[in-house]
């Protein structure tokens, strides 16, 4: 990862990990789980940025949406 691409996702994780980690964590339960959960919605997040609709809602309701679908995976999966 370039040193930009990383100061990028520190950015990212700054302005929205501390919503992603609650939201994940109401559904996981266990802190462990819903940290590692909410990493990789981050990632996810990431990878993805391209696909973002504006039109479709708020970056914010974008985020916390790919946050909660990985956690209920996570928990189906269990």
């Amino acid at each position: 990862m370039a040193q930009g691409d990383q100061q990028s996702f520190s950015s990212l994780y700054d302005a929205v990990g501390g919503p992603v980690l609650g939201l994940v964590r109401t559904v996981v339960r266990d802190p462990a789980q819903s940290e590692e959960v909410a990493q990789e919605a981050l990632i996810d997040v990431w990878r993805t940025a391209a696909r973002y609709q504006p039109e479709r809602g708020g970056v914010m309701n974008w985020v916390l949406t790919l946050a909660h679908r990985r956690a209920v995976d996570r928990v189906r999966s269990a």
